[in-house]
């Protein structure tokens, strides 16, 4: 006998013996218990059903009892008793008509019922003539006065729902009267209506009164309802079983507490048992298809062991051409596994020599590239020190002879103060002039070796901010702290000065030309995670795209136009500063929405104040 013969066998016997012993034992289990559950779940849901009904019964009486009890019908005038009953009206939703009566049944005044346009858009039954010469006949009206609630019989509107009247004493020292209120008992039928929507089993239910009388229900089992309730007793909970054309079924008879009434609900055995004939009829084509995939498994297994060899040679073709992914599957621990294992490992091998090569190759180029970078970056910082040192001599000299002049004549004019104010600007501007070409040729000679000491970063930036106030409300800036923290860093104030200057001056220009009046810029300087420190300038102004804001830092670099703004150092100053002062600094930008620049210190300092 083959190999493949003796696997498709084993196969076989190992998927039908285990199935036929199960079907035997589940098919026996269902017979013996499927009936007694299906009479469990029957009695479970009409006991359920009549709990629901019950409650809402009950619900609507006790809201009968809480609303007629809240209006205090004795202080009423007889003129003003017609608004007492559209309160009870109003607030009872399923209310259809309300009279007070006497204790003789004569009505106090006329019944109150909303028009039949009311009724409509409001959504509420309305009641016609006939319906309250209907109403007005069912009033328990001696119930009413022994007891402080009564329930009449039920009576059926002219669309034929079913109606009820409850009435109330209002039995005060001087007169008995009795509130009627007829109520529309077609949400609690609903309730009967819901139960019917679980189709897992057919269920039917009737309600009915006392005394039998079909109040409502749904289904077939309205037509044979008559004859369904004589085949049991009435005033007590029973559980029968019947048959019709149909089949059999469960007919239970529950009891409605609060009102006396019945409910009666039919349960198809049949078509319950239908669910057991399915499952008998799946469980034998599940034997089937596993039959059929038994075979179909055996075929696999045996062609199973020829497939790996096809599978290293497709493998080594795709090795071959620089498919480094594709590995054989090992199915087996002979020595076709053995062979898959070490072929696999070769490959890996290969991938792996290979991949550290590409590795190697993509460090030396990015080394190279970040060289580059570095050499342009270099030259680009010895033009400017070229261009510092030759513009701080070229506009020193001529400078100091400006201020000189202008200090000679603020103390020739001292007392015009026309031209006090002219020259005092004069000098003040120059002064800045002067710091800035300081610090133009400090950057070119890297002039940065101060000490330094702990400064207030808030005042700082503070002071900077009220540098720019005028320019603020010259463009219509609004300015705005996010956060103000008093906090200390490590560092040269006079630097940190020039950073915020810097950034400010940038802010500004962006939302200038972006918004003009109208425009925003938020600072923050607050205490973060871990003891650091952040500082933002914010601004709603044009913004940046991406290739602009990478190359913001650049020596040289710059979108404003001839004669607006820096040309291209103050970001490239304030990027220096920052690494001097061992921060960092990161640009978030987006066009049209504005920049956000942050820099963080490493570390909150404190001062002794003693």
């Amino acid at each position: 006998m083959k190999i493949r013969t003796k696997i498709l066998l084993l196969l076989i016997l190992g998927a039908i013996v285990p199935l036929s012993i199960s079907y035997i034992f589940a098919d026996q289990i269902l017979v013996n218990d499927f009936s007694k559950s299906i009479r469990e779940r029957a009695e479970n849901d009409s006991a359920q059903l009549a709990g629901r009904t019950n409650d809402r019964i009950s619900w609507m009486l006790e809201v009968v009892t809480m609303v007629v009890d809240a209006v205090p019908f004795e202080n009423f005038a007889r003129e003003d008793l017609p608004q007492a009953l559209g309160i009870c009206y109003n607030q009872l939703s399923f209310a259809t008509v309300v009279t007070i009566l006497d204790e003789n049944g004569r009505a106090i005044i006329a019944p109150y019922r909303p028009t039949k346009e009311f009724a409509l858009d409001a959504s509420r039954p309305w009641v016609s003539d006939s319906e309250l010469s209907e109403f007005a006949n069912s009033v328990p009206l001696k119930a009413a006065l022994k007891a402080e609630l009564a329930l009449g019989p039920v009576y059926y509107s002219a669309v034929g729902d079913p109606r009820v009247v409850v009435a109330k004493n209002v039995v005060s020292d001087d007169r008995k009267w009795v509130l009627a209120i007829g109520v529309s008992l077609k949400d609690l039928c609903s309730v009967l209506e819901l139960s019917e929507a679980d189709t897992t089993y057919v269920s039917e239910s009737v309600l009915a009164d006392g005394k039998g009388s079909f109040i409502c229900g749904g289904g077939s089992f309205q037509n044979n309802f008559v004859a369904s309730k004589m085949q049991m007793p009435l005033n007590r909970r029973s559980v029968t079983e019947h048959e019709d054309d149909v089949g059999g079924y469960f007919l239970i008879q529950e009891q409605i507490p609060v009102t006396g009434w019945r409910l009666f609900y039919r349960f198809s055995k049949e078509v319950a048992l239908k669910k057991f004939y399915q499952i008998r009829k799946a469980l034998l084509a599940w034997m089937a298809i596993c039959l059929l995939a038994a075979i179909g498994g055996g075929f696999v297994l045996a062609r199973g062991i020829t497939a790996p060899i096809a599978r290293l040679a497709e493998v080594s073709r795709t090795v071959a051409e620089g498919n480094y992914d594709r590995k054989i599957e090992l199915v087996s621990n002979d020595e076709i596994g053995a062979l898959s294992t070490s072929f696999n490992r070769m490959v890996d091998e290969i991938h792996s020599w290979n991949q550290e090569l590409h590795n190697r190759v993509e460090e030396k180029t990015k080394a190279l590239k970040e060289a580059q970078e570095q050499i342009v970056k270099t030259q680009k910082l010895a033009a400017l020190g070229e261009l510092g040192a030759g513009v701080a001599h070229e506009i020193n000299n001529p400078l100091t002879g400006v201020v000189g002049n202008a200090q000679f004549l603020l103390q020739e004019l001292e007392h015009d103060p026309t031209y006090r104010k002219i020259l005092t600007d004069v000098v003040n501007n120059s002064r800045r002039v002067a710091q800035v070409v300081d610090d133009l040729l400090r950057f070119s000679q890297a002039q940065w070796g101060e000490k330094m000491l702990p400064v207030s970063l808030e005042k700082i930036l503070v002071r900077s901010v009220d540098f720019y106030l005028e320019r603020f409300k010259e463009k219509g800036v609004e300015v705005a702290w996010k956060y103000k923290d008093d906090v200390m860093v490590h560092g040269i104030e006079r630097d940190l000065q020039l950073v915020t200057t810097s950034l400010i001056d940038n802010a500004l220009n962006a939302v200038e030309i972006h918004h003009g009046k109208g425009a925003q810029i938020l600072f923050t300087v607050r205490k973060i995670a871990e003891g650091a420190v952040q500082m933002t300038i914010e601004d709603n102004g044009c913004g940046m795209d991406e290739t602009t804001r990478l190359k913001a830092v650049d020596p040289f670099f710059t979108t404003h136009p001839p004669g607006r703004g820096n040309r291209g150092i103050g970001l490239t100053t304030v990027q220096r500063i920052v690494d001097e002062h061992e921060a960092k600094m990161t640009i978030e930008s987006e066009p049209g929405r504005g920049t956000l620049v942050s820099i963080y210190f490493a570390s909150e300092i404190t001062v002794s104040k003693a």
